[in-house]
């Protein structure tokens, strides 16, 4: 009787089949795992979002005098922002804002859908002037994946009061970067401020630089008749690219981080008030002051006066970020997910 048997030949054939199936398998995992990352991780964002805008809201500002006296008084146990911000929410449980320390692993509350917050409950911390902010800590499987920053966990900021450029950042929420000196602002006297992040720990993750989990869209209004809609410029930036371009010396990081991080105004963004001081930072759109005054009037439209349409006047739109909203690679899976989050 003939005795079959695998050549080499056939076993290398197998064995590079079978190294392909495996490495197409592990890249399909994980673009799901890191989907449905950005999935939660958006819904977690935009609930911050919506959350200050409920405590705006519901005490016609941000952090008004009354919740600096409840905060500082010995007798309150539980810390005033936390507090107001649960209210805002249908949770898993009861909150917890027992007042902590700096970086405190208390889970404060958790959303129906299992992403948990930490330092909601910390002290405000003081970047500089005016300008303070609270560590926080985003678990998107509340304990129940590896626990680690930049994959299942992640480290954000919340401000309150003026930065340098003199813009309120009452109620805004950035992502952070945790790689050691990458973390800064610089202060309205354009000294630099770095700003150590309670729960990046040992971790690596550059997560306001990178755009793979957390990305903005710049958008700008681009049909004068449609002045309530705007078009999007650029897809998935940085949380810094995207506000460099975007803002200028006028966003969040200022004129100074935009140039050290190689970042100009978009020629689409570019705007008077973004040209006046772009030549100090090296930002400007166009690579000049003129230039970018040029592409500034150029970029703006001519709006119909509503009294009467037949006369129009040039009007100058501001880009403005977004962050971006997940979709693809997960099919009806993410639909249904993003509904289930309420995003």
């Amino acid at each position: 009787m003939k005795k079959s048997a695998w050549t080499l030949a056939e076993l290398t054939v197998v064995m590079v089949a079978v190294l392909i199936l495996t490495a197409a398998t592990m890249t399909i995992t994980k673009n799901i795992n890191i989907n449905k990352t950005r999935i939660y991780m958006y819904s977690a964002m935009r609930n911050i979002t919506m959350g200050n805008i409920s405590v705006t809201e519901e005490n016609d500002e941000f952090y008004p005098t009354i919740a600096s006296s409840y905060d500082t008084d010995s007798t309150k146990t539980d810390d005033w922002y936390c507090l107001h911000f649960a209210d805002a929410f249908a949770l898993k449980g009861s909150p917890n804002c027992t007042k902590t320390l700096d970086g405190s692993m208390n889970v404060n509350l958790v959303y129906s859908n299992g992403i948990s917050f930490r330092g909601l409950a910390s002290p405000w911390k003081n970047a500089y002037g005016d300008l303070f902010y609270k560590d926080i800590l985003v678990d998107i499987d509340e304990d129940n994946g590896v626990n680690k920053v930049g994959m299942d966990r992640f480290p954000l900021r919340v401000f309150r009061g003026s930065n340098a450029q003199g813009e309120n950042m009452s109620g805004f929420v950035y992502p952070v970067d945790c790689k050691g000196g990458n973390d800064y602002l610089y202060d309205a006297d354009g000294n630099k401020i770095t700003l150590s992040h309670s729960y990046c720990a040992s971790s690596n993750s550059n997560i306001a630089s990178n755009e793979e989990i957390i990305s903005y869209g710049v958008y700008r209004v681009t049909n004068p008749n449609q002045s309530t809609k705007a078009t999007i410029l650029l897809a998935s930036k940085s949380a810094l690219e995207a506000d460099c371009v975007a803002y200028g010396s006028k966003g969040f990081y200022g004129g100074k981080i935009c140039s050290e991080k190689g970042f100009v105004i978009d020629d689409r963004c570019a705007h008077e008030e973004l040209c006046e001081d772009c030549e100090t930072y090296g930002i400007c759109a166009g690579g000049s002051k003129d230039a970018c005054l040029a592409l500034a009037e150029s970029n703006k439209l001519n709006v119909p006066d509503e009294d009467n349409p037949t006369v129009t006047e040039k009007t100058a739109f501001r880009c403005f970020t977004l962050m971006t909203k997940p979709t693809g690679g997960m099919g009806l899976i993410t639909g249904s997910l993003i509904g289930d989050l309420g995003i």
